[in-house]
């Protein structure tokens, strides 16, 4: 395997998690450990990309309601994609965090753009979509 070197800024306190992870699991190094969690993001995306047609699914996402604007702008977005939305669910985890939860259907292209533009935004920390076949 031939490998390349590069540099990588993460905040302290998730650099902190990996390294308490990593001192209960198998990987031998730091970058193990993200090799993996790169492989496993970039098949997330490629499947993504790769699914066609119509489909349901869920797409949950962890922001910080404390970046200004960005409720407003969330609600904008679920208005304006109200016929890929079945259906919300949100969460007040603490004082500065919310999961939201949303039950889509509709063409792949609609849902991935929805995703793209949620995904995207300041102070959205993960988001997820689980697609499944109609």
């Amino acid at each position: 395997m031939n490998l390349e070197r590069i540099s990588l800024t993460i905040p302290s306190d998730l650099l902190k998690e990996l390294d308490e992870f990593l001192e209960k699991s198998k990987y031998a190094s730091r970058s193990e450990a993200i090799r993996d969690a790169l492989r496993s993001f970039l098949i997330e995306q490629k499947l993504r990309k790769e699914l066609e047609g119509e489909i349901v699914g869920v797409l949950a996402f962890l922001y910080d309601h404390e970046v200004k604007g960005i409720s407003d702008e969330l609600t904008d977005i679920q208005h304006e994609s109200k016929s890929s939305i079945a259906s919300s669910l949100h969460l007040h985890i603490d004082e500065r965090n919310c999961l939201e939860v949303l039950l889509v259907c509709g063409k792949v292209k609609d849902i991935n753009k929805l995703a793209s533009r949620i995904e995207s935004m300041r102070g959205v920390k993960q988001l997820k979509l689980i697609p499944f076949m109609r």
